[in-house]
């Protein structure tokens, strides 16, 4: 089935059109899921909650060619939203515990796979994961990034700041990498 006759499927609510759907897109929306959950059942319940969203609405989709990005949208407005509901304030580290240590040896940071850089972006407190995922992966403004989590500007920098602080920590850490993380 061609994407542009699933779309169409999915407008009329053919279930067969909404499998192919979800065949097509669960990988991407999973892996965008991971990023924000905390872990892998949060990020499975998290994609069901997407899909949902994603047939109930999939009639905003103007053109077909913006039906990858709006699904996209979705899911990083579904974790926002998840986000919202489980937060009570940002975790915080400790300044001590964010000192970079920089007397350990270089290797190379692409060395890691994709999962276990995953992984390390979820083990970052909750606040300081959404501010890293919203401006490093999904590349939103700081000022964007403010509005959607309610938080100001310098916050959202701040809580970016801390979120490579620890990422280099952790990678200097558990891996012997102190690359610069940008």
């Amino acid at each position: 089935m061609l994407e542009k006759e699933i779309f169409l499927g999915c407008l009329k609510n053919s279930r067969p059109a909404q499998e192919a759907l979800y065949k097509l897109y669960a990988g991407k929306v999973m892996t965008t899921c991971m990023r924000y959950a905390k872990s892998r059942e949060e990020a499975e319940d998290m994609l069901q909650e997407v899909f949902l969203i994603i047939f109930k609405k999939i009639n905003q989709v103007k053109k077909i060619e913006a039906l990858g990005g709006w699904i996209r949208q979705v899911a990083v407005h579904k974790a926002i939203d998840i986000y919202h509901k489980q937060k009570k304030h940002f975790g915080h580290l400790s300044d001590e515990a964010l000192m970079y240590e920089s007397d350990t040896q270089d290797t190379a940071l692409d060395m890691l796979s994709a999962e276990e850089l995953i992984n390390l972006i979820r083990e970052l407190p909750e606040g300081y994961r959404v501010v890293f995922n919203l401006y490093i992966i999904e590349g939103y403004k700081h000022e964007d990034i403010g509005k959607l989590l309610g938080i100001s500007k310098s916050t959202s920098r701040s809580q970016l700041t801390k979120a490579k602080q620890a990422l280099r920590k952790m990678l200097a850490t558990n891996y012997k990498i102190t690359q610069y993380i940008r």
